[in-house]
């Protein structure tokens, strides 16, 4: 825009993300993308006092949904393996105490993600 900072429009557009909750924005190119995440970040850090949380607080989920949210945020851990490491353990606890060869048997975990997912969950 003509007369228009490109960081005073992008905090804008930021100030709308995060006042007021409009989960897209479109952007033309990887420059834009940039700005825009950095304003994003920029209001976010002002608003809360702090840097902001990795993974946004979700309110009213079930104990299911939470339980599989809590799996979801493990390093290469989609939620269809997630759904799969509940069914298979039952419970977080259950993942979390599984051997290095129950991680095997899930679909979807090969060994070098039960390698890591079985070092992190015993670090």
């Amino acid at each position: 825009m003509r007369g228009v900072k490109d960081e005073a429009l992008w905090g804008a557009l930021s100030s709308i993300v995060v006042d007021l909750g409009v989960a897209v924005v479109r952007t033309l190119s990887p420059r834009e993308t940039a700005l825009f995440l950095a304003a994003t970040l920029k209001r976010m850090s002002k608003k809360k006092g702090g840097p902001p949380p990795l993974r946004r607080k979700r309110g009213g989920m079930t104990v299911e949904e939470q339980k599989r949210f809590v799996l979801e945020g493990l390093p290469h851990i989609s939620s269809s393996t997630a759904q799969r490491l509940l069914d298979e353990f039952g419970t977080l606890k259950g993942v979390f105490s599984a051997s290095l060869e129950d991680l095997k048997r899930v679909k979807g975990i090969g060994d070098k993600k039960a390698r890591d997912l079985y070092r992190l969950m015993n670090s």
